[in-house]
């Protein structure tokens, strides 16, 4: 889950002009995690196949997170980043580098692990499907609570 923030003017019974902090919440649907490392040929083959779906996906609620494996310092950052998008389990899980892994926000889970072996094409079809399967679970959601609502 993304936080933003917006900030917006209100008028008190002053007059006087103050700032306020409203926190919005908003949902991504799938998180999209390259496991990277420098020194990894695979890695660098997968990096171009994420810059690829970062722009295919643009505007998408898709979140695309590089960690980075490269060294201690790097290893820490992503642990910590791992922790801070409540995905750490997963990444220990998927311990090595040179691939991707695709995860459903809503349950934290991961659906996919890509590699270089999956074609590109393929990858683009396994997010959109997710994407749409969730569509259509909320919308089975919102027609279920309109027919309680009667």
């Amino acid at each position: 889950m993304f936080k933003l923030f917006s900030v917006q003017p209100k008028v008190n019974k002053s007059k006087k002009r103050e700032l306020v902090v409203k926190k919005k919440k908003k949902k991504g649907k799938v998180m999209v995690l390259l496991h990277f490392a420098e020194w990894c040929e695979n890695s660098q083959t997968m990096q171009v196949f994420f810059e690829h779906l970062k722009n295919r996906f643009d505007g998408k609620e898709v979140l695309f997170v590089r960690l980075d494996f490269t060294n201690k310092t790097a290893q820490y950052q992503t642990e910590l980043l791992a922790i801070a998008l409540r995905v750490d389990e997963v990444v220990n899980r998927f311990s090595d580098t040179g691939f991707i892994v695709l995860i459903d926000q809503e349950s934290g889970q991961p659906f996919a692990r890509l590699t270089s072996k999956v074609h590109f094409s393929e990858m683009v079809v396994t997010i959109q499907n997710h994407l749409e399967m969730l569509k259509d679970d909320e919308k089975k959601v919102e027609e279920v609570l309109k027919t309680k609502m009667k």
